[in-house]
This record gives C-alpha cells, structure tokens and sequence, in this order.
C-alpha cells in the first residue's frame, strides 16, 4: 500500500481526533475495576483517576511540543466542546455498548454477540473520528500535522515494540 501525504496527513489528523475523543469520556473506554480496586491485565494495576491522569500529562506535554498559538489553543477547545455537545448522544450510546460488551463476560457462547457488538462500536468511533477530523482539519499547520505523525509513528513503532 503506498501512502501520499495526503492520506498521512489525514491519518495524523485522525489520530488527533482519536486521542481527544478519548479525552473527552475517558470511563466509556476504561476497564472496569476488580474486585481488589485494581484494574484489569494490560492496564499495569493503575486506578482509572491514575491512568487519566497519566494520559492527560502526556497529552499537554505533546500539545505544547506542537507549538500551538493562542489563537489554534482557542479554535482547539471550542472545535472540542462543540463536538462534546453535539455528540453527547453518540458517546452515551458508546458507553452503554461498552458496558453491554463487558456484561458479556468471556463465556464462548456469546462470542457471535460479543464479534456483533466489537463491530458496531468500532463503525461508531470511526465515524466520529471522521466527525472530529473534520472539525479540527484548518488548525494546524503543516509544520505541525508533519511533526503530528512522527510522534503517531514513534508511538506506533513503541506498541508494536511492547506487543510484539
């Protein structure tokens, strides 16, 4: 598959709509505790409030590696209210799926149901990540989506790396 810059510029900008829809309900994805109050495999026992946390640290620090101007910060927030208050439904019925999805448990039985649901969440969460794109495409600069994909490709290679 070759890959123009267009269509990495749009993966990039995609990328940034991915990680500040995931800001903005951070429990719809999140696991949910055991019973001892820690979290599930893969989520390195941190607390929900800790891993928000620790997610909402790297993202400033890389929103201020961009260099954003006053003027791009505003335009940011209010391109990310306006889509809070204009998906508030979308991201309810997600966090209902979700927590239909986790109801399921691991039985084998409901595999089919469990395949159906993962399906529909990821159609749902594309088409707002193409909702947001669309919404937050002019504020950037070209310096900025540029230096936006080589942090998405140094993450990329790091999960690979971990999940290998």
């Amino acid at each position: 598959m070759t890959m123009n810059f267009k269509s990495i510029q749009q993966f990039g900008l995609m990328s940034l709509a991915v990680m500040t829809v995931m800001s903005a309900v951070p429990a719809a994805f999140a696991e949910p505790a055991t019973p001892s109050g820690k979290s599930g495999p893969g989520e390195q026992h941190q607390h929900k409030g800790e891993r928000y946390k620790k997610y909402a640290e790297e993202r400033q620090k890389f929103m201020q590696e961009l260099n954003l101007s006053d003027e791009q910060k505003a335009k940011m927030k209010a391109a990310h209210e306006a889509f809070r208050q204009e998906n508030a439904p979308a991201m309810e019925s997600l966090k209902g799926k979700y927590k239909q999805l986790r109801g399921l448990g691991s039985d084998p039985a409901n595999d089919a149901q469990r395949q159906k649901l993962k399906a529909e969440i990821r159609q749902e969460r594309e088409a707002l990540m193409i909702k947001k794109k669309a919404s937050m495409q002019g504020i950037l600069t070209p310096e900025q989506q540029a230096k936006w994909e080589a942090k998405r490709a140094e993450r990329r290679a790091q999960w690979q790396q971990k999940n290998k």
